[in-house]
């Protein structure tokens, strides 16, 4: 038995034929190069990939098992074979085989950083009377280094595995058979081939090994003994076969102990592979898992099985996993990137429509949970009349490299095997039409653990041999690969605008991602009416009734984003369905792809009013805004009238229909747009500052308020009447008036932002202006949507310090190896940085001012894992008792300032300490493990501390519980870290009540760290979450595919940012923004599918990892921008594990003068002109960037222009970003004020 091959099954199947789209990018990892190809010579052979691994230039090497072949190289029975496809699968060279004059079988093979870096295979000769263990090192091309021969001439030795170890070495495993009685062996090398030690242990039944690990000799957190794990089938104490777990010192060989497994009841067990890691749970020994297959001893049938167990052995799962069918089993499995299992083997059977009924198996990829209690799913591929996977390599962006077999026959009765090679995607797919999904059941077991004991030998035969090599053409067939759809990437936008009447209107708004292809657009709406669509240039849209048609004068939808138009809908029901349809003919055939979207016709009842720029509004204060209670909610100085009556002086009624009884009266409710809304309609009084509605609500001081209306003019004709002024008042203080024109039925916001002086219940009210007219006539209006917010400020910071960047010629440069930091800030105008150091002063904490480094004052003598500024002064938070409780605050300058004696601390519970600090409106927020005078999340007002929401955060008592990440979304603070149920490790702060966002984040089992650890707002409704943890989860417990490690939420959901994180045992540490764009630190060495370590950049046009100049591969535990003076440049700091790096801004030298425009006036009031010193020599995009950091405005320069002219008009007063891009390469920022 080898590595990861099954007994041999012969049935027959039919070729499928594809067309290959070949796509190659990159080096280290093909991303979209998916395939799936059998290779074999056409006359009836026998060839079988033991295992196939990818190349570090992005190509693949498969080892293959080749006998009975007619291009034999010296014998008939068999010899190696080599394969080398490139990315897209193709044989790059000649088929090599290796052999001598026995015949040589393939076992396993490895990638080794022995010498060059070549590849370890493990293989077998036989020589007629006996057998011998084949050792070959190659190097990256397959040519023989050197080979050994290991084994007895007496006897019958089979190797099946073979790894490399930590220090380099190779351990080699197999069997040896004498006298019809088998025994575990294995044989330890050096790098040149030379045999360190040969073990042979015998046990009272015979036994045979089929894997090994050499995990624990590998250069890791391990803190177990350097040993190897050896799985196999042994005879057990039932008579049954079962698996065994052998332990070997790896120094000398010596047996450690060997224990037997009885998974399943009445079952014989037969193991294929064991791999182990202590990299998934933190602070252990070490844990190992083992697959294979049980068979029924009554049925025959058999299932696939998993099992795990402690360093020691003992079982601590073990579950069988029943797919559809009768021939199931695992031959090989690896770990992903966050301990997820790829198994592959083979399932199915003739008991399974519609496969063939001449089938028995299909080559199989299973991805199982960590836990082993969840298969995420099961493929299996078709190929031939049945097909089985002998090995599967796990890239670094999860996708899957298989290698094993398939069968077809040959008249007239003869079989050709040949080797089959798969490349998946990261969820199993290949593109093609060849596989499809199986539903797999999960049966839990109870294993019965055995130990044995064993006699060791050592026989002592060792020979060099010399192989020989001859190349020959093979052939290949591909499953058919499924070209890209036209209608992938193809979307539809529309915006609505002018929501909150009856007609409602649209912007519409196309992405387009294939040019000259699609000739119309056909809209049909499930109810309702088109009504005056509006062409932009270049465009046609006809409408009529629910049907509308937009064409382009080209005769193509233009590729690209693009505005065709907009257009109204009117007599709608909600919810609206808009079925969209883009047509295209293609090759004489037509086709088109469908969309469907929902409307709100008329809009959802009106939430809001705006705050500044700075700000989002909080929920609505008010009780019964829209008047859709009737009268309630509120008071009124005004007498109050049944709807069916008519209004006089001093009177008002709540109201769906005003011209009912007053028909010079015009109005339809603001809310719904309907006749069937309320409304408050008021007749005035004579005399001006009259109260017709008044509310009572409860503020804060210091605290900002949005308080807003709609206002209309009852009034349709003209005539000599006094036009109503209204008024908004808080405490008795007139904050915002208009007087409203004669214009029928014309709702006005009226609206005025407020900074709260006290806390505690203020009046609210809307009361009538002068002049009124003497006798009452006319002045009467109606009012509706009122609402009073809190204006949350948003935290979000577009990085206004770095004026010119570009990441092309950037280079990061070591500042100090000497400090271990966890977290830096800038106070002072010096770069703080918090850790676990203490040299030369300098203790867990210290400041550079781009030049020196200082002191504060004594430090700590624990550990900063946090660092705050607020209200100016500067707050360290971690596990320390000096110049603070695992909290301080410091004040004045540095050197100069000191540490605060008296600051309260937060302390209690057994892992007391604060592990993230937020500055907030409210206050100073820190999070971490504490229990006195908070519950793991406290607020600092200025004077004492309390719990954040009613009863803070319950976390659970281990050394990773607690609250360790912070941050704001729309203006509502955000904490993650590892948290007890009912919250999954994320929440927000609600109305004094800690909520999920969606149903949270689920963490690795055993291996969570700090879980949640790093939040960021990076634009409007994204806010980016890193940390160690498994995947986010949205309402429903959907699970969030590609969200390991970091995850994006837009208010609503969760989704993926690309493929996440793909190569890590840690995880993100920190988020931040630089030069306008989102970098994450933290270790590891894949980001998005691209080999990326250290710190990345998130390129949100293209929703793509960047690689940002090579950083090292350490652990970055922060990110912060610095400019220590003028002269100096913003650079982006990264921090960790020994080393203080920075990224410098692109100096003047590599790009054009940051002065080549200038943009007047500024403060702008409409107009802003942008003017270029000379013609474009590139086209240049032009960005205004809001406060959340969305892109409201996007423009062309084009080549050979100098400047453009930019429409403020409607833009909110507040900051804004100009950003001009040259080829998204180059970047040049000014802020811009809009009064």
């Amino acid at each position: 038995m080898k590595c990861s091959n099954l007994q041999v099954l012969h049935f027959t199947c039919d070729p499928k034929f594809m067309v290959v789209l070949l796509i190659l990018m990159g080096t280290t990892e093909i991303l979209f190069s998916q395939f799936q190809t059998s290779i074999g010579y056409t006359f009836p052979s026998n060839e079988r990939a033991a295992r196939g691994v990818q190349t570090n230039v992005g190509s693949y090497f498969v080892l293959v098992d080749n006998n009975n072949h007619p291009n034999k190289l010296f014998n008939t029975n068999g010899d190696l074979q080599l394969l080398s496809l490139n990315a897209a699968g193709y044989l790059i060279n000649p088929a090599k085989l290796l052999g001598q004059d026995g015949t040589e079988s393939a076992a396993w093979m490895e990638k080794t950083s022995c010498g060059s870096g070549g590849y370890i295979i493990a293989a077998n000769e036989d020589f007629g009377t006996g057998s011998n263990m084949l050792a070959i090192l190659t190097d990256q091309n397959g040519n023989q280094i050197w080979s050994r021969t290991i084994g007895s001439n007496f006897s019958r030795e089979e190797a099946t595995c073979i790894k490399e170890d930590g220090n380099g070495d190779f351990i080699m495993v197999g069997s040896r058979e004498s006298n019809g009685v088998y025994n575990i062996q294995a044989v330890k090398l050096d790098c040149n081939g030379n045999q360190i030690w040969y073990r042979n242990y015998a046990t009272v039944n015979s036994a045979i090994a089929t894997s090994v690990t050499s995990f624990a000799t590998q250069a890791s957190s391990c803190a177990s003994s350097a040993n190897y794990f050896v799985t196999g089938v042994i005879l057990g104490p039932n008579g049954n076969d079962e698996l065994f777990i052998l332990n070997i010192d790896a120094t000398t060989g010596n047996l450690m102990w060997i224990t037997s497994y009885d998974i399943a009841p009445n079952a014989a067990e037969y193991a294929t592979c064991i791999q182990g890691s202590c990299l998934f749970n933190a602070g252990s020994l070490g844990e190992i898992w083992v697959s294979g297959y049980s068979t029924d001893l009554n049925s025959s049938l058999s299932q696939v099985f998993m099992m795990k167990t402690d360093i020691n052995g003992n079982p601590l799962w073990a579950n069988n996993y029943e797919i559809v069918g009768d021939v199931e089993a695992a031959s090989h499995f690896e770990f992903t990137n966050i301990g997820d299992f790829m198994i592959t083997g083979r399932a199915e059977s003739l008991t399974f429509p519609p496969r063939p009924a001449t089938r028995t198996g299909n080559c199989m990829l299973m991805k199982l949970a960590h836990s082993g209690n969840q298969v995420i799913w099961n493929r299996a591929y078709d190929q031939g009349f049945a097909s089985q996977g002998n090995s599967v390599e796990v890239l670094n962006n999860n996708s899957c490299f298989l290698s094993g077999y398939s069968y077809k026959a040959d008249p007239p009765s003869a079989f050709d095997f040949n080797v089959l090679t798969i490349k998946t995607d990261s969820s199993g797919r290949t593109g093609t039409t060849c596989n499809h999904n199986l539903i797999t059941d999960i049966i839990k077991r109870n294993p019965i653990p055995t130990l044995l004991t064993s006699m060791v030998s050592s026989p002592i035969d060792f020979n060099v041999l010399p192989l020989t090599s001859k190349t020959y053409q093979d052939t290949q067939i591909f499953c058919l690969i499924t070209p890209p759809s036209k209608c992938d990437s193809l979307f539809t936008i529309l915006n609505p605008f002018n929501n909150g009447q009856a007609v409602c209107c649209f912007d519409l708004f196309v992405n387009n991602p294939t040019a000259n292809c699609f000739n119309q657009i056909l809209f049909n709406l499930s109810s309702g009416s088109i009504i005056n669509p509006i062409a932009n240039p270049n465009w046609m849209i006809n409408s009529s009734g629910n049907q509308m048609t937009i064409t382009h004068s080209s005769g193509f939808i233009p590729a690209g984003y693009v505005n065709p138009g907009n257009f109204c809908v009117s007599n709608a029901m909600n919810p609206v369905t808009v079925n969209i349809s883009y047509t295209y003919s293609s090759g004489g055939v037509a086709g088109r792809c469908d969309e469907h979207l929902m409307l709100q016709c008329p809009a959802p009842p009106f939430q809001s009013c705006p705050c500044d720029s700075n700000a989002i509004a909080g929920p609505n204060l008010v009780q019964n805004g829209d008047f859709g209670l009737g009268n309630v909610g509120f008071t009124s100085n005004y007498i109050f009238m049944p709807p069916n009556l008519g209004l006089s002086n001093g009177r008002y009624s709540v109201k769906n229909s005003t011209n009912l009884v007053n028909l010079a009266w015009a109005c339809l409710d603001h809310t719904l747009g309907t006749p069937t809304g309320n409304f408050l309609a008021v007749d005035a009084t004579t005399f001006a500052g009259s109260v017709c509605w008044r509310e009572i609500v409860n503020v804060n001081a210091g605290v900002n308020y949005s308080f807003c209306a709609f206002v209309n003019n009852l009034v349709n004709t003209s005539n000599n009447f006094t036009n109503p002024t209204v008024e908004l008042w808080i405490l008795n203080t007139l904050q915002a008036s208009v007087t409203l024109p004669e214009i029928p039925d014309n709702w006005i916001n009226l609206s005025a932002n407020w900074t709260s002086t006290v806390t505690g219940a203020v009046p609210i009210e809307i009361r009538v202006g002068a002049p009124v007219h003497p006798s009452g006539s006319g002045c009467d209006f109606a009012v509706d949507d009122i609402a009073f917010h809190e204006c949350r400020p948003i935290v979000f910071h577009p990085d206004t310090c770095c004026t010119v960047c570009s990441p092309v010629n950037l280079s990061w440069t070591t500042l100090s190896n000497q400090f271990f930091i966890t977290d830096m800030t800038v106070y002072d105008n010096k770069l703080i940085v918090g850790g676990q150091f203490s040299f030369g002063g300098f203790n867990a904490i210290a400041a550079w001012d781009g030049t020196n480094w200082f002191t504060l004052g004594s430090g700590f003598n624990g550990n900063v894992e946090a660092l705050e500024v607020h209200n100016g002064r500067l707050y360290a938070g971690g596990a320390f008792s000096s110049n603070g409780n695992n909290i301080a605050e410091w004040s004045g300058t540095i050197p100069g300032g000191s540490w605060n004696p008296s600051f309260p601390g937060l302390t209690g519970g057994i892992f007391n300490r604060v592990t993230s600090l937020l500055s907030t409106q409210q206050g100073l927020v820190a999070g971490g493990a504490f229990q006195i005078p908070a519950n793991n999340i406290a607020l600092w007002n200025g004077s004492n501390w309390s719990n954040l929401g009613a009863n803070g955060i319950n976390v659970p008592n281990t050394n990773s519980g607690g609250v360790h990440g912070l941050g704001l979304f729309n203006g509502n603070i955000v904490a993650g870290g590892v948290f007890s149920p009912p919250l999954s490790n994320i929440a927000q702060l609600n109305s004094n009540v800690w909520q999920n966002l969606g149903n949270g984040i689920n963490l690795f089992i055993g291996n969570n760290g700090e879980g949640i650890k790093a939040i960021l707002q990076f634009a409007t409704n994204k806010l980016a979450v890193g940390g160690r943890f498994q995947e986010a989860v949205n309402s429903g417990n959907v699970v969030v595919s590609n969200t390991q490690f970091i995850a994006q939420w837009d208010g609503t959901n969760w989704s993926a940012m690309n493929t996440g994180v793909n190569s890590s045992f840690e995880g993100i540490y920190d988020l931040a923004i630089h030069c306008g764009n989102l970098y994450a630190g933290g270790l590891f060495a894949s980001i998005g599918s691209n080999p990326i370590s250290g710190v990345a950049q998130w390129d949100a046009n293209s929703s793509t990892w960047l690689n940002v100049s090579n950083h090292p591969n350490v652990l970055i535990r922060a990110l912060e921008n610095f400019k220590p003076n003028s002269n100096n440049s913003c650079d982006l700091y990264a921090a960790g594990e020994v080393i203080l790096n920075h990224l410098k801004c692109a100096t003047q030298s590599e790009n054009l003068n940051q002065g080549f425009f200038k943009v007047f006036p500024n403060p702008v009031n409409s107009n802003l002109i942008l003017q270029l010193d000379q013609e474009a020599v590139k086209e240049l995009l032009v960005f205004i960037i809001d406060i959340n950091g969305k892109r409201s405005m996007i423009k062309k320069i084009a080549k050979g222009q100098s400047h453009s002219v930019l429409d403020f008009a409607e833009f909110n007063q507040g900051v804004y970003m100009l950003e001009i891009s040259e080829n998204n390469l180059k970047k040049w920022y000014q802020k811009v004020l809009k009064e």
